[in-house]
């Protein structure tokens, strides 16, 4: 998988996510249309914020006809392998060494 996959705007919304300053989100009003009726769907809550939380950037490895594999990596540990990498992309193996959870389903 490409590193720049992961969008510049994403990787600082994780490290805002995962440090003191926190990321504040307001989640729009979106109409739904439903038997040619439009109404605005009920939100449980207008915005939120989030903080000092873990943040990862998440992977899944898709193989045809064998189990899909979810790796969980913390955003600073991407980061620093996409900074030590002499490559443009994170491999299985790459992605593995740095996962903190692997998930297979």
């Amino acid at each position: 998988m490409a590193f720049d996959h992961v969008a510049d705007h994403q990787i600082e919304a994780l490290l805002a996510v995962s440090g003191e300053e926190g990321l504040y989100h307001k989640i729009a009003d979106s109409p739904v249309s439903w038997g040619g009726q439009r109404f605005t769907k009920k939100k449980p809550f207008d915005c939120l914020v989030l903080k000092n939380q873990p943040a990862y950037v998440v992977i899944c490895w898709y193989i045809p006809r064998a189990k899909k594999e979810f790796h969980y990596i913390p955003i600073k540990s991407f980061i620093e392998k996409r900074t030590m990498a002499n490559r443009k992309s994170i491999t299985k193996q790459m992605s593995i060494e740095i996962a903190e959870l692997t998930l297979i389903a």
